[in-house]
């Protein structure tokens, strides 16, 4: 598998300053996750690092690569140009890094909305990349303490992040996945014992 020392001077070529800060964030966070959980932490680094590297395309040059790539939308994504990155990053980590790893490829292109069935190393990424945003909004404490519930209980601090986001779509009466409402339901049915215990 690739080296990350490859991947970094290429993606920061192709990311504002703040995209790249946020990715190699994300991808701090999410290595240390990974060290609580059952995976493979190089392919973690790597979705991690290029989980946004579609983020800073306009939406023309998006468009290119998908018409170039072939890349398949769901209906929802065709209209919604924000999600675009996912799809597009899956293909570019590909094409341009030279990543085909298909779990890797997956937690990109779904790293946005998530979906029913997500692997540990999705949901790491989905919640690294979200605890970044957080970083910036929360106190310190507050941070700490979804990062130490993260590292036993990464289904709880993800439905709580799925709650979250949805709300935030909400208050600008934005559109839901149906992956993210899959992926949340899913979750219900799993932590309906747990989640009283729980107030992030």
């Amino acid at each position: 598998m690739i080296d990350i020392a490859q991947i970094e001077p290429k993606l920061k070529e192709m990311l504002s300053e703040n995209r790249y800060s946020h990715c190699l964030n994300t991808q701090k966070i999410a290595s240390f996750l990974a060290q609580h959980y059952v995976v493979n932490p190089q392919k973690v680094r790597i979705a991690a690092l290029l989980h946004d590297c579609a983020k800073d395309l306009s939406v023309e040059l998006s468009e290119n690569y998908i018409r170039k790539y072939a890349i398949i939308l769901d209906e929802i994504e065709k209209n919604e140009s924000r999600l675009w990155h996912g799809p597009v990053g899956s293909v570019l980590a590909k094409e341009k890094f030279g990543i085909a790893d298909e779990e890797i490829g997956r937690a990109i292109r779904i790293h946005s909305t998530l979906d029913k069935n997500a692997s540990t190393l999705e949901k790491i990424i989905y919640v690294a990349d979200y605890m970044d945003y957080r970083e910036s909004k929360e106190d310190e404490q507050s941070y700490e303490r979804l990062k130490n519930i993260a590292i036993t209980e990464l289904d709880i601090v993800t439905f709580w992040i799925i709650n979250f986001k949805m709300l935030d779509i909400l208050k600008y009466h934005g559109v839901i996945h149906p992956r993210s409402i899959e992926a949340r339901n899913e979750l219900v049915h799993k932590l309906k014992d747990k989640m009283k215990y729980y107030d992030i």
